[in-house]
């Protein structure tokens, strides 16, 4: 079943800015949003949180919006673990709104961009549940519209 986020929480801005969707955890699930880029400074990269217990246990897909890099990520006590990136895996479009998507069923994760699968990695962890948000680096300003939030479990 697919639902809307209606409720979301910011975190510490001294630490990446995210907003996370506190109505229910869950281990598997798909979640899209789109996202556009307004400036700030460096690489405006932004995407989606999921399996967010807290700051220091969660993973996340970040999209680079001027190179089209890809990579999914695991933070774990606190430390951040590379699981995959992709470089150039989608056509980026500085301007307009992209498309972002992850479903994440076990240590399976596949990402799509505009619609398009770009990238498919496996977790050393099996996955664990936890909540779901919004994420951007550090400098970037970001516009995010039409959050969706599908649990498969």
């Amino acid at each position: 079943a697919k639902t809307f986020a209606k409720t979301a929480m910011l975190l510490n801005p001294r630490q990446l800015p995210k907003a996370i969707w506190l109505d229910r955890s869950f281990r598997d699930g798909e979640i899209k949003v789109q996202i556009k880029p307004m400036g700030g400074l460096g690489s405006q990269q932004a995407g989606l949180a999921f399996r967010y217990r807290d700051e220091d246990a969660h993973c996340f897909v970040s999209a680079n919006l001027l190179t089209g890099e890809v990579s999914v990520q695991r933070v774990e006590a606190g430390q951040t673990i590379p699981v995959a990136t992709s470089a150039g895996a989608f056509q980026p479009n500085p301007v307009g709104w992209t498309l972002c998507q992850v479903i994440f069923e076990g240590p399976r994760i596949a990402v799509y961009v505009n619609g398009r699968k770009c990238m498919e990695a496996v977790d050393s962890r099996d996955g664990w549940p936890g909540k779901v948000g919004l994420w951007a680096a550090p400098g970037s300003f970001i516009n995010f519209d039409d959050f969706e939030i599908g649990i498969l479990n």
